[in-house]
Parts: C-alpha cells; structure tokens; sequence
C-alpha cells in the first residue's frame, strides 16, 4: 500500500469534512483543523506508525497550542472555515509522505 494511502487511514477522520479536496496539498491545521493536542496525538501516532524522527520539529511552529485561539477552532468546526495561519509554517499531507521516505520531519 502506498505510503501516502497509509497516512490517511491514521488520520482522524473526525477531521475529514468533504473527503474530495484531501490531497497531497491539504494542510493539516488551515484545510482540516487539526490543532493544539489532537496535532500532537496524530503526529505522535504518525511518528511511531512510520519510524518519522520529529526530534527536531517544533510543533507550535505549525500549529496553534490547545486554547490558544478558541474562536478560530469553533468556527473552523461549525462554520468550515480554514484556520488563519498568522505566522506558522504549513504542514501538508504530502509532507508527511516525504518525511516517511527520508525517515525525519522537520
């Protein structure tokens, strides 16, 4: 099975609101609203599935922290809005499949 089709079984697919724009493209946090502890749990998940060194990744560089701007998760939920990046790197599926094959997310 390919790596990418394996990373998306692990994805929480609480997560998943319209299945038809997941792609290697769609980011974690903006396009799926994936932030604070349910980023950590899932990266953590990837990591130990796949062997993905994190050592040197720092999540808040990516991701807002769990409280960090409430209104931003809301709406992201209940209204589908994308969660503004204010500063932060993004972090795509298609990234993660990378980092499998050269075993390190940074």
């Amino acid at each position: 099975m390919q790596i990418y089709n394996q990373i998306l079984e692990i994805l929480p697919k609480s997560f998943w609101k319209d299945k038809s724009v997941i792609n290697k493209n769609t980011e974690l946090e903006e396009d799926l609203g994936i932030t604070g502890d349910d980023a950590d749990e899932f990266l953590y998940d990837y990591s130990k599935k796949f062997n993905v060194d994190m050592s040197d990744f720092v999540i808040n560089d990516y991701f807002l922290a769990e409280g960090e701007d409430p209104f931003q998760i809301v709406s992201s939920w209940l209204l589908g809005k994308k969660i503004k990046k204010n500063g932060r790197k993004r972090l795509t599926l298609g990234h993660l499949e990378d980092a499998v094959k050269k075993g390190k997310l940074l």
